[in-house]
């Protein structure tokens, strides 16, 4: 009896070293993987023939202007989906330069909003009418079928969201931005000058009024796009942002088409 009842006790025994032995690896293996949401939240940035990685999270709390993360923590907050509705878009050296010397009427750069594969996308159109991609690298001409077929499909899908959540924010508009004229002088600010950097455009909602000696009044809870500069180290594991750009005065189309 006193035998048999100590093999049992030798076989609980072993049994709970093994299990114990297995929860210490099963937990060691938790902690080394990645959390799921920085996985989601961590975009790769190409310039030249790198790839750079950051923290959407950490980088939007990070934007050195006080206005601008709020504009951007408004936009999140509208717009959770971040498989429709990205953080960012990224303009590199080689795009800057094409779209600083390009034909711009009126001083102006305009950018499109538009949508893409069911994504929130931006588009460059020069003085001539000629629209380009320039995300992540690229600067790819988009031909005039192409773009009446994104932009029918934006109105009907992404657009008509934006417009509806937009609308919630009491504001008093029926229709949101779809065009940003971005005076040249600011966007020289953000000159880039080597191949570590390049610029981000954040969108966000203006949650304040424009100033009055603007003459651009009742704009609030518009899209924007907010531009920073941010600069690799040569190994890409470390940034620093530079220098921001904050649009919340300057013509949209609709409604102040000028």
């Amino acid at each position: 009896m006193r035998t048999i009842l100590g093999k049992n006790l030798l076989w609980i025994l072993l049994l709970s070293l093994i299990f114990s032995s297995c929860n210490k690896k099963d937990s060691k293996i938790t902690e080394n993987k990645i959390p799921s949401n920085l996985q989601q939240d961590t975009t790769r940035l190409k310039i030249e023939k790198s790839f750079f990685q950051i923290n959407l999270a950490r980088i939007l709390t990070e934007i050195p202007d006080s206005l601008a993360m709020e504009y951007t923590k408004s936009y999140s907050k509208s717009f959770p989906e971040e498989d429709k509705f990205p953080r960012l878009l990224a303009i590199d050296k080689k795009a800057y330069n094409k779209i600083l010397n390009d034909k711009n009427p009126n001083d102006n750069i305009k950018f499109l909003f538009t949508e893409s594969d069911g994504v929130l996308d931006v588009l460059y159109e020069n003085g001539n009418g000629e629209r380009f991609n320039f995300n992540l690298g690229e600067y790819n001409k988009v031909t005039d079928s192409s773009f009446t077929i994104m932009n029918s499909v934006f109105k009907a899908n992404l657009y008509a969201v934006m417009n509806k959540r937009i609308n919630g924010l009491n504001s008093s508009i029926h229709e949101n931005t779809k065009e940003i004229s971005i005076p040249i002088s600011s966007f020289k600010q953000l000159a880039i000058n080597d191949d570590l950097s390049m610029i981000l455009l954040f969108p966000g909602i203006i949650t304040k009024d424009s100033s009055p000696q603007t003459g651009k009044n009742n704009q609030k809870n518009y899209i924007t796009l907010i531009a920073v500069r941010i600069t690799f180290d040569s190994s890409g594991t470390a940034y620093k942002l530079e220098k921001t750009v904050l649009y919340d005065n300057f013509c949209v189309s609709p409604p102040n088409d000028c």
